[in-house]
């Protein structure tokens, strides 16, 4: 798959390396705390897909349990109770939505007309199988806000990528 940049993507790489430098953790740093969780993965490949912020949200949810992050409440009652990674990722969002009363189609109509162009076909395979990006759920957190997402981005960076994704062809 080709990698596309974007507001979007420069925002998940920056809020992915943020968490690497807070933490203190180079990339072999990342890669063998991931290991203690039983994650495999190498410098190379997870350098690569912070650069580029293709991170998937699973991904960033295991850097943060893999280096100790502290976890907001929604994070660490989905990880505590997660039968996968991608089962937290989907039960993160199905709850938001829940939360305000929104329903899949209702999101997907919300992140259209922020000129985030997906439909709700695709919105509800990425939410079903729990495996979307980092930069997906930024989008999200666009649209209805994700208070937990604040101890990792500024909501204020979140506004100028969809402001700059406008603007963009």
């Amino acid at each position: 798959m080709s990698h596309i940049e974007s507001p979007w993507t420069r925002l998940a790489s920056r809020t992915a390396r943020a968490l690497l430098t807070r933490k203190g953790a180079t990339y072999e740093d990342a890669v063998i705390a991931l290991r203690s969780i039983g994650v495999r993965d190498s410098p190379k490949s997870l350098e690569l897909r912070v650069q580029r912020g293709s991170l998937k949200f699973s991904s960033f949810l295991q850097l943060l349990c893999a280096l100790h992050a502290d976890l907001p409440c929604e994070f660490q009652r989905v990880v505590e109770e997660r039968d996968s990674w991608e089962s937290a990722c989907q039960r993160l969002v199905l709850d938001l939505l829940t939360q305000n009363a929104i329903s899949l189609d209702e999101l997907a109509r919300r992140l259209d007309e922020s000129g985030i162009h997906i439909n709700t076909t695709q919105v509800q395979s990425l939410v079903s199988k729990g495996s979307f990006s980092l930069a997906f759920l930024l989008q999200v957190g666009y649209v209805l806000p994700i208070r937990a997402l604040e101890r990792y981005v500024d909501l204020s960076d979140i506004a100028k990528a969809a402001s700059e994704s406008v603007l963009t062809p």
